[in-house]
């Protein structure tokens, strides 16, 4: 009870800050939490860049647009972002804020063959938890739980199919503010005394 309280109060103390209209994220590759040794081999070398824009102090999207990938010395900015779009409902503004995901991807391909061709259609969305930590003006941290529930549409020349799961994964990464959309002038206040009069 005693640590809890202390991080209440040192939670308390910490500075506010308003949350940035447009920042550039940087998070690692997400990792299984029930099935580690499923993630990517070094999954700690290997990066995603994304954009994120904030319309207001609850609502936001994440566009994905390239990938730092320091185990085979890859690094890519691709034109991908387009399928990948997460929409961000946020609990609070202030330097501490939990954070509801909405993931939305498309995928398609079509692979040829003798005699024809395959293609193979692939819609889904998933939905995750985060939480920011506002710990300067210009940058902060965030962890997130990401593909808490899943559901995907699967379409084939073949066949349709559809599947409602679950595979939890950790995510770590950083935000930078790059635009705020506030100044921190001061303006002056107007002076609203009658002028006075010069005797003679």
């Amino acid at each position: 009870m005693k640590k809890f309280t202390l991080l209440i109060l040192l939670l308390l103390a910490c500075p506010l800050y308003s949350r940035p209209k447009v920042e550039i994220s940087l998070s690692h590759m997400p990792l299984p939490i029930d099935y580690p040794e499923w993630g990517y081999p070094e999954w700690y070398k290997i990066y995603d860049l994304n954009l994120v824009l904030n319309p207001s102090s609850r609502f936001g999207f994440r566009l994905r647009f390239g990938e730092l990938d320091f185990s085979n010395e890859e690094y890519s900015i691709n034109g991908s972002f387009y399928n990948h779009i997460e929409g961000i409902y946020y609990f609070t503004d202030k330097n501490v804020s939990p954070y509801a995901l909405l993931n939305l991807g498309t995928s398609y391909s079509r692979d040829g063959y003798i005699g024809g061709s395959y293609y193979w259609y692939h819609f889904y969305t998933s939905t995750g938890f985060g939480m920011d930590w506002y710990f300067s003006e210009r940058a902060a941290c965030f962890i997130e739980i990401r593909d808490f529930l899943m559901l995907g549409f699967y379409k084939s020349e073949s066949s349709t199919s559809t599947n409602f799961d679950g595979s939890p994964k950790i995510t770590l990464g950083f935000k930078f503010n790059i635009y705020s959309g506030s100044s921190t002038k001061v303006q002056e206040q107007p002076n609203n005394n009658p002028p006075e009069i010069e005797e003679n």
